[in-house]
């Protein structure tokens, strides 16, 4: 069973390129046991919903960050934002920011998208329910039809 799907924004793609091919292989085999399996070892809350990967290589601490869109009833996202390689247990605060600012804006974008989408929606469904209206006054087939579920 998974919990959560991943998704990478460009900067978290491009810190996996940076860095050594073991480390990105521990790292994300890291990332797909904590989808099937709740492990705080591999997947930690940080504070104020700000959430990292991780996994040690060579001594070194190699951190990805996250965060959790549950905006979608179906489909559950964890958010990869960014990387970065400590030598210490303790993550910077301005990693900590910085997934808050992309967060934010995520999230706005989002809403913005899904409140266009929805007026497109509305637009099209207003201007079928006319063009509907007038084939069915003036008795012309359009020749095709659609069942959006709605009687009219």
């Amino acid at each position: 069973m998974q919990f959560f799907e991943i998704e990478f924004l460009p900067e978290a793609l491009e810190f996996l390129t940076k860095i050594p091919v073991k480390a990105k292989d521990k790292l994300l085999l890291n990332m797909a046991i904590a989808k099937s399996k709740k492990d705080s070892r591999l997947f930690k809350l940080l504070n104020d919903g700000v959430w990292y990967f991780r996994a040690k290589h060579y001594g070194m601490q190699y951190r990805m960050f996250a965060f959790w869109d549950k905006t979608d009833k179906t489909n559950t996202l964890v958010i990869a934002t960014h990387g970065a390689i400590k030598k210490s247990d303790k993550p910077a605060k301005s990693d900590l920011n910085k997934v808050k600012v992309i967060r934010e804006k995520y999230f706005e974008t989002k809403n913005e998208n899904l409140s266009e989408i929805k007026q497109y929606l509305e637009n099209f469904l207003k201007v079928w329910v006319r063009i509907r209206f007038i084939s069915t006054c003036y008795s012309f087939d359009l020749g095709y039809s659609f069942d959006l579920g709605y009687s009219f």
